[in-house]
């Protein structure tokens, strides 16, 4: 692939700008002109928006620009650069247009909310902190914008301050992104040692995919918590405490992208071994994604463990040593997973009441295609595409990972995953927008500045909107690589086809009510981890404080007795004895000096005293 060097300052400036907005937003904008943050945000995404496809329809080479001198350390100089490929461009525009959406969506959504400033502020920093990271040249770069990202995401997911459980959950989202963080770090660091550089057009010719086990799984610790795969997933369902925009930016569409992002910018380096790892980990995250959406009631943790399925899916198909089609998918998801969020938020919107929690709970939504009708089919489009019916961008992107896959046991995980999704797509559907119509009714009109949002989002889950030539695929993301098989279209088509007809029927017909699942939350997974590493670390902190307590604050403080006591014992012996022989000598040589000076003084009745008591001294010496 043809390689050039080109003037970066009109992307540089295209990355900044979100970067500017937030420091509008935070620092400039008075607080009684809040309103004035939602508009100049949004138009400048916009901006951003036609800046990326401009910029997009130019570049059909990567393109390395000019570096900028960043930090030196004894040995070694790194630089901000900034590498383009078809990849990264396709990356950055899913990420401008959702981050536009989102954008234009929020300021109805949270028009009332009083910390709208530090919202926009921390959602324009979030978007210029993705933008950097899919554009860096090197892995260090990548990495200081991978822990902003979670720092904007800590922020968002606990917005609702007032909230126990939304701080809660960031928390958590934190702390387990740290150790994926850890991990990822370690991994960089041992990739250094390796081979001197941490520049991803450098690494392609000097790695060796027979001898980078142990640098791929520790870069894969980090996806594992970007990407909550198993076992750190149960975070993802949690930060949905987080507002319902915030959901269909960062965990449909964009920091959950950023793990399987990584993982397909440094697939060369990960060894056979480690892409089985990559696999069986995907799997499972896909399988138990799956099982959870089919069992949830919280219509956003549904879409949350739906988002997980997709993740491992894409995962799966990565660890197969699939690149495209992985990353195809990413791209399709983003879009409708983005609708899907966006069309429940619509739903919570519509039914909130003053003063009561919000409404999330698909019991109480049953029958709302007729008093919500626009949101209804924009939602239903949406779950076409995730479940894979003809005519959406789903099918094509699930029908590029299944011929992809042929031929290894990961088709038939595949398969299962995609029948899973159509069941609980369709039973979400079903018992939302379909089912008997329920008391509730919405409270207030939905606006338009989150019904415009939807809509595109509903519009790019199409197949034609979405690919103008689907049949062209192999130009996608990569020229002149095939990732697409048309003849696995029909198999793919009739396994979700018959899950959805069949889950149709069945809803249907028996009128099945949703109930609670007796499932633990995330599976036990959070169980485990308290049992298995939360426990044990709080009961050594509970023996190493007792050990620091008793024994060495107690060895600690008999040495201070015992000072303390010797330096008593010793002030005594200065103060009394050898101050006492010290004193008593001079009060003998004072007593003395006293004595001879009286007998020279020449005083007369003194020397008569003193003769007097010589001879009183002598007759009784005498007598004796």
């Amino acid at each position: 692939m043809q390689t050039e060097t080109v003037d970066w300052s009109t992307l540089a400036l295209l990355i900044v700008l979100p970067l500017a907005i937030m420091l509008l937003a935070s620092g400039i904008i008075p607080a009684r002109r809040a309103w004035i943050v939602p508009i100049s945000s949004t138009l400048g995404m916009l901006w951003v928006t036609i800046g990326i496809f401009y910029l997009g329809s130019k570049t059909n080479t990567v393109a390395a620009f000019a570096s900028i001198p960043w930090m030196s350390v004894p040995g070694a100089s790194f630089s901000l650069s900034i590498r383009l490929t078809p990849l990264t461009i396709v990356m950055m525009e899913t990420i401008a247009v959702v981050s536009l959406a989102v954008h234009l969506y929020s300021a109805a959504y949270l028009a009332d909310d009083p910390k709208l400033k530090r919202y926009y502020a921390t959602l324009a920093l979030f978007t210029f902190s993705m933008l950097g990271l899919v554009s860096s040249g090197n892995l260090l770069q990548l990495f200081f914008f991978w822990e902003l990202v979670g720092f904007c995401s800590y922020q968002l997911i606990g917005h609702y301050r007032t909230r126990p459980s939304a701080g809660a959950a960031a928390t958590k989202a934190f702390l387990m992104n740290r150790v994926g963080d850890s991990l990822l770090l370690s991994g960089l660091l041992l990739l250094y040692a390796q081979t001197g550089t941490l520049d991803l057009e450098q690494l392609t010719h000097l790695i060796s995919a027979d001898g980078t086990t142990w640098v791929a799984l520790l870069i894969f610790g980090g996806v594992v918590a970007k990407s909550a795969q198993f076992p750190l997933f149960s975070w993802l369902p949690d930060a949905m405490e987080g507002p319902t925009p915030v959901s269909a930016l960062i965990h449909a569409a964009t920091m959950v992208a950023a793990g399987i992002f990584l993982l397909a910018q440094t697939h060369f380096i990960f060894s056979h071994a480690a892409l089985l790892v990559v696999g069986v980990t995907g799997a499972i995250t896909a399988l138990l994604g799956a099982w959870g959406a089919l069992i949830q009631t919280d219509i956003k943790k549904i879409l949350a463990y739906s988002t997980l399925s997709q993740l491992g899916l894409m995962t799966m198909t990565l660890g197969a040593g699939e690149t495209m089609p992985a990353m195809l998918h990413l791209y399709t998801h983003a879009f409708f997973k983005a609708g899907l969020f966006l069309g429940a938020g619509v739903v919570i919107h519509a039914l909130h009441q003053p003063g009561h929690p919000d409404m999330q709970d698909i019991r109480q939504m049953s029958g709302l295609r007729t008093q919500l009708p626009l949101t209804s089919w924009l939602f239903m489009l949406c779950a076409a595409s995730l479940a894979g019916l003809p005519l959406t961008s789903g099918l094509l992107s699930k029908d590029a990972m299944s011929a992809s896959l042929e031929g290894t046991p990961w088709l038939l995980i595949s398969f299962a995953v995609s029948a899973l999704t159509a069941w609980y797509t369709t039973r979400l559907v079903w018992f939302v927008w379909w089912n008997d119509p329920n008391i509730t009714s919405p409270g207030k009109p939905v606006p338009p500045a989150m019904s415009f949002p939807l809509l595109v989002m509903a519009a790019a889950s199409l197949w034609f909107i979405a690919f103008p030539l689907p049949w062209r695929l192999e130009s996608f993301i990569y020229p002149q690589e095939e990732i697409h098989a048309i003849g696995w279209l029909l198999p793919t088509a009739a396994v979700l086809n018959t899950a959805v007809v069949v889950a149709v029927i069945l809803y249907y017909r028996s009128h099945r009510q949703v109930k609670e699942s007796a499932i633990p939350s995330a599976f036990g997974i959070d169980l485990l981890i308290q049992a298995g590493v939360l426990f044990p670390v709080r009961q050594l902190a509970a023996w190493s404080q007792a050990i620091d307590r008793r024994i060495i604050d107690g060895v600690i403080h008999l040495t201070t007795y015992a000072t303390v006591t010797t330096a008593f014992l010793t002030g005594a012996a200065d103060r009394y004895i050898i101050d006492g022989l010290v004193n008593g000598a001079a009060k003998v040589a004072r007593y003395a000096g006293w004595l001879t000076r009286s007998l020279s003084g020449g005083n007369i009745q003194r020397y008569l005293g003193w003769t007097l008591a010589a001879l009183i001294i002598f007759l009784i010496w005498q007598n004796t």
